[in-house]
C-alpha cells in the first residue's frame, strides 16, 4: 500500500487545491472571502479525507494478513509474510503492524530479521 502522498488521486487533489488558491486570489473582493475560502477549505478537507482513508486501510490489511498466515499451508507462509512486510514497509508508521505479522510468522516456526523486513525458513538463519 503506497503512502497517500504517492497516489495519483492525491496528486490530482493537490493540483486542484493549487488551482483553487490561484482562483481565490483573482476573485472580486466581494466574494473572495466567502466563496474562495469555502472552495479552498473543501479542497483541503478532501485531501485530509484521502489521507485518513489510506491510513484506515492498514489495520484491515493487518487483520486479513494475520488471519491468512494463521490458516495457510506452511510452504506458503514465508512468501506471504514477505509480501505483507513489503506492503507495510512503505509506511513509516507501520512498525507495530510489521511486528504483529512477524510474530505470526514466528508462531508458525519461521525466522524474521531484526528490521522486520524479511521472513526466512527456520533452517536459513
Amino acid at each position: 500500500m503506497a503512502l497517500h502522498t504517492a497516489l495519483p488521486i492525491y496528486a490530482t487533489g493537490g493540483r486542484l487545491l493549487t488551482l483553487a488558491i490561484h482562483i481565490q486570489v483573482q476573485l472580486p473582493r466581494a466574494v473572495k472571502r466567502a466563496l474562495g475560502d469555502k472552495v479552498t477549505t473543501h479542497c483541503i478537507d478532501m485531501l485530509n479525507a484521502m489521507a485518513l482513508a489510506n491510513a484506515s486501510m492498514r489495520p484491515r490489511i493487518v487483520t486479513t494478513a494475520l488471519r491468512r498466515i494463521e490458516d495457510m499451508p506452511a510452504p506458503d507462509v514465508v512468501q506471504a509474510v514477505n509480501s505483507y512486510m513489503g506492503l507495510l514497509r512503505q509506511s513509516p508508521a507501520a512498525h507495530h503492524q510489521r511486528a504483529l505479522i512477524a510474530n505470526a510468522a514466528r508462531k508458525r516456526g519461521h525466522c524474521v530479521d531484526a528490521a522486520l523486513t524479511k521472513a526466512f525458513n527456520r533452517g536459513f538463519m
